[in-house]
Formats: structure tokens, sequence, C-alpha cells
């Protein structure tokens, strides 16, 4: 049997990534910028529900992503930040 591919996320690079955006948009006078946060493909194999936490965890004001069904599987998992379909 061949070898199966694996996938390997490294949430310390989303949370530093995170932090670039915010301080790219942040407004001058100290007020954050809200920033969305685009799920794509299960959360790239992740799982969206455990990236979509880490991403709340770290301040983002809404969730974006393609179907319903992706949006019940974050509301399934009690993601409570507003999200976008």
């Amino acid at each position: 049997m061949p070898p199966r591919s694996q996938l390997h996320i490294d949430l310390g690079a989303v949370d530093r990534n995170l932090a670039v955006i915010r301080e790219a948009v942040d407004r001058p006078e100290g007020t954050a910028a809200r920033v969305c946060a685009v799920l794509k493909a299960d959360g790239y194999g992740l799982g969206a529900p455990a990236l979509a936490k880490r991403l709340a965890a770290g301040g983002v004001s809404l969730l974006a992503v393609f179907s319903l069904e992706q949006a019940r599987a974050l509301v399934d998992a009690a993601i409570a930040t507003p999200i976008l379909v």
C-alpha cells in the first residue's frame, strides 16, 4: 500500500498570521479593525471547527464559509462568532 499523504497545520503560524494582519489593519487611533476569517476546504483539512475556535480565540469578528452545511458544523461545535455564508 502506498504511503498516505499528511497535512500538518501549524496553529502557532495561524496565530502569528492573525497578529500580522491585525498590525497591518488596526487603526492609528488604537481601535482594532474587524477581521473576517474565511474557512475554506474544512479549514484546509484541519477541521473547520478546530480552526474556527482558534481564530475566535484570536479575536476575529466574523467567520466566512462556503455553504450552509459548513456553517452548521461550526454552530454544532458551539462557535459563537458570527458566520457569513
